[in-house]
Formats: C-alpha cells, structure tokens, sequence
C-alpha cells in the first residue's frame, strides 16, 4: 500500500520521459532548420530539484521524509521505490516543500532496502529489518502428577506463527515446541521416567534464515532462543514400606525388614540408640524384599533402639539382656576328715555370681566369687569330728549340686597295759599297740575322775609310757578312756608291797587312857619313827 501526505494527483504520460536535450542527433536535426527555417535559440537550463531525505518507521510503515524541495516541475518525477525498482510511492509534480512518501509492508515481515529516486536517479537509500513485535505471555510451572512437569503459556501478547515457545532442559534437549499463530493459552506437559531433581526452561524461538552475496553458500536457518523463564522441580521418590520385626540371639539385636515395596538406593535405613547413635546402616537396592540390620552389645542390661527411614523414625524397641547363668560340674570326695568339691567346666563365669558350698542347715561353710573367664576352682573343707554330714552347692542362692558324706573313724586301736610302781610313782606302759592313729587319745583317770596322764597317738606307736605320782599308799583302780570312753580298768594291788619297809623304832611318850564310863575306852598315846618322822595315829 502506497500513501502521499498530499492528494494524488493525475499522473501525465509523460512523467519519466527524458529531456529532449538527450535525445541527440534527432533533435540537433529538428533544431538545425531542416525546413528552411532558422530555429529558436535553446531556452536556458533549469535549477536542479534538490531536497533532503530522512527516513523513519512505524510498525510495518516506512516513511520517507523529503524535506525542502525546489523547483519540482512537471519534467521531473520523485518516487519511492524498492530495491528492485519497483515504484513504491511517487511524489505528485510540482510539490515543494517538505513532503512524506510512505509505504506499509503490513505482515510482510523481512529485510528491504528503500530507494529515493529522482528521475531514476537514487538519491537516498534506506535498510531496515522488518519483524514482527516480539511477543509476551505470562508462564507457570506446577507439577500435580507423578514425575510430570507442567508450564502454563497464559496472557500472550503480540502472537506471530514466526515465533514459537518451545519447553526444553537447560542442556537444550527440546521436550514440547508450540508456534504461537494466536492468543489462544495452551500449557505444555513432560513426563520424566524417573525420580528425582530436574531442571527447566521456555524459550521463546524466532526460526530465522540468513544468506550471503555468495550464491555458492545456500542460506541457513536456525533458532534464535530467547530464555523467557527457568524452573527446579523435584520429583520425590515415595519411601519404601516395609514391615519390621525384632529378635535377639545372644548379645545380638536384629532389625529384620519384610515386605519392602519400593526400595532404591536413595534410601537408607538406621538402626540406631534412641540417644541417636547409629549402630548399622543399611543402603536400599533396587527391588529387594527383605534385609536385616544387626548389631552386637559389648554387655548385658537393657538397651532402647530405634529403627528410622532416612531420619524418621519408623520402629522402637527395647531389650533386656540378662547375663546367663555360669554353669559347671560338681565333683566330691573324702579323706579322712577332709571334704574336697571340685568345680570344673565352668561357663559363662563373670563377677556377678558367687557359688557357696553350704551345710544343709544353711550354714554358710565357704563361698567363691567367680572371675571372669575362670573355668574351674576348688571348695575343701576340714570336718572336726566323725560322722554324717550334708552338704549343698549353689550359685547366687540357688541350689545345684547335694552331697552326704560319711566319714566312719579309723579303726580302734588295741594294745596291752601295764601298770608298775616306783614307791609313789606310778608307770602305765602301753605295749603291742595295733592301729594306733591321731584321731584316738588314751587317757588314765583315778577313782575320783582325776585325769592322771594321756596320750594322742602317733602313726608308728609301739610302746607308749605314761606315768604320775600318787599321793597315798594303798591299792589303786584306775580307769582307762579313749577319746573320752571308758574301755576299762587298771588296778595296782598295794602299791608299796614291791617296797620293803625298814623296822619302826618308835619312842612312845604320853600315854593316856579314856576312863570316862559315857565314851568307849581309849589308848592314847605319841609315837615317832627312829628318823624323828611322826604320825598321829596308828
């Protein structure tokens, strides 16, 4: 479309005819007086039209701005014309001044170049690149299905089918292209194939084609990408599910995990204290089922765990381990007096049990703490008198082992006696002793219990000696008593017949006779020994 600031005016036929005087010899020839006649002398040259031009534009117009045009005649024509020449707009003859050529490409979007010409004769040139106003349009990234991102295109302002938004990766990997031929909102979708964390943009992209002068290089086209909007999605991945038991074996705790759906090395499980600290992990693979989080205490007591997913906490338990009791084989025997329990093949043996050999009365007779790790110790015990006792073993109070044991004495010993006196001395000697023993112990009492002299045998007795000295005369029964027993008697018959008695010579002084009728009559008298020992009475 062509438009003038002025009215258009009727153009002559004549508009691009040359001046005549270039038409050469034909004119010379006319102007020469063919005909006879003398012709007129040549009118004088006109001023040249002279103007300037500055060019402007408005959408898809393009203005020429003529300014200050002279001498415009009828012979001399202005036009606005494309670069092929093609006449675009022609100024009306005879309009001086300041005028305007304008032209509209309308949607003809592209690169022209525009010529003034005056006569034919370019006079300005003009270049420009024609394209449309770039559009805009408001963007809206939402996710609201799985692993699917979405962007809403809403609000679009000048569309062009030369411009298209196109939903790419930032590494430019295109995944959804719409030309934008109107104003019409649309969104676009992608479905990623996995979880995760992607990454976003939308491009506003002009398809743009470029050439050269060389007609050897053909012309290129590509996307010219203008990044309109960027966007962080993050495509959780849903936690496995799974169903947790728990057992123990020994010191050892078990988290046992059944039934997992969902499992992938994003996700870790913990098996921890519920102070936090972990004591296993255990990294998810790809379709797995089942798995186990173990850990092994250093010691007995009670202990609260937790099982978590990532840092949630999906399982508590608590767990007593009580330290087993130590056990071990009792063993017994005797000798002599001696009692002997052997404590062998002990288990599990630590510090906090104690094993006690005990009468069956209750009586406590020994006790032994174990040490840890210790396998084997031994009880021994000295009975003091003969006869049957029971005995009991037990760990921490509670009974294992029972034990009678009867301990019968060494036979009685037997041996002939003897007994000899020297004056008042008095000599027991024990011959062909049989079985003498340590356990027995001979004693000699008087008539009146008096203990007199004893003796513990000896292993190896063959004659035994005991002696004392008796205070009297006169015939003496002595009793004999082993370990307290009587098994007999002794009797020395006059204990001075073995002695001769030298003759008495006694000086008898104050003699003296009872009279008295009431009392019974009576000698008195005082006598003494030659060696001056006296004695009172006869």
């Amino acid at each position: 479309m062509t438009f003038i600031n002025a009215q258009i005016l009727r153009k002559r036929p004549n508009l691009f005819v040359t001046p005549k005087r270039k038409y050469g010899n034909l004119l010379i020839k006319y102007e020469s007086g063919t005909d006879g006649t003398t012709p007129d002398p040549d009118p004088p040259a006109p001023d040249p039209v002279a103007f300037t031009t500055s060019w402007s534009t408005n959408g898809g117009i393009v203005e020429a701005n003529l300014t200050g045009i002279s001498s415009h005649r009828t012979t001399e024509v202005i036009v606005l014309t494309g670069d092929d020449g093609t006449v675009l707009v022609t100024l009306d003859e005879n309009k001086v001044g300041n005028w305007d050529l304008q032209h509209d490409e309308g949607t003809g979007h592209g690169s022209y170049t525009y010529n003034v010409r005056l006569d034919g004769v370019i006079k300005s040139t003009f270049s420009r690149d024609y394209q449309p106003n770039v559009p805009s349009f408001t963007t809206n990234f939402f996710s609201n299905t799985v692993k699917t991102i979405s962007c809403g295109i809403d609000n679009i302002v000048n569309p062009h089918d030369s411009y298209s938004v196109r939903l790419a990766k930032p590494e430019d990997t295109i995944l959804d292209t719409q030309v934008l031929n109107d104003a019409s909102a649309f969104f676009f979708q992608f479905t990623e194939s996995d979880y995760g964390t992607y990454g976003y943009k939308l491009l506003l992209s002009k398809w743009t084609t470029t050439s050269t002068s060389n007609p050897n290089i053909p012309p290129e086209s590509y996307w010219v990408d203008t990044v309109i909007a960027t966007h962080t999605q993050l495509f959780p991945r849903p936690e496995p599910t799974f169903t947790t038991s728990w057992t123990k074996s020994g010191l050892s705790i078990n988290a046992d995990l059944s039934s997992i759906t969902g499992a992938h090395p994003d996700f870790y499980a913990y098996l921890c204290r519920d102070d936090g600290t972990t004591l296993a992990t255990h990294q998810f693979q790809t379709g797995q089922t089942t798995t186990s989080l173990s850990f092994t205490e250093a010691d007995y007591g009670t202990f609260t765990y937790q099982l978590k997913l990532g840092t949630t906490v999906v399982s508590s338990h608590t767990e007593t381990y009580v330290r087993p009791t130590p056990t071990y084989t009792a063993s017994f025997s005797t000798n002599e007096l001696t009692f002997t329990a052997g404590i062998t093949s002990i288990t599990n043996a630590y510090n906090s049990f104690a094993i006690t050999l005990e009468r069956d009365d209750g009586t406590v007779l020994q006790t032994h703490t174990l040490v840890d790790g210790e396998t084997s110790f031994t009880f021994t015990q000295t009975e003091t008198s003969y006869a049957t006792f029971n005995y009991i073993v037990k760990i921490n109070g509670t009974q294992t082992d029972t034990y009678s044991a009867t301990y019968t004495p060494p036979p009685t010993p037997t041996f002939d006696i003897a007994l000899t006196n020297d004056d008042l001395v008095i000599t027991a000697t024990l011959t062909n002793i049989v079985n003498p023993d340590p356990y027995y112990t001979l004693m000699i009492h008087d008539a009146n219990d008096t203990h007199l002299d004893g003796h513990t045998f000896a292993t190896g007795d063959t004659t035994v000696v005991l002696t004392w000295t008796e205070t009297s005369y006169g015939e003496k029964t002595y009793t004999k008593l082993l370990n307290g027993a009587s098994i007999g008697t002794e009797t020395l018959t006059d204990p001075n017949a073995s002695t001769a008695n030298p003759p008495l010579t006694l000086t008898i002084t104050n003699w003296s006779v009872n009279n008295d009728p009431a009392e019974p009559k009576r000698f008195e008298y005082q006598a003494s020994h030659i060696d001056n020992t006296p004695t009172n009475q006869f």
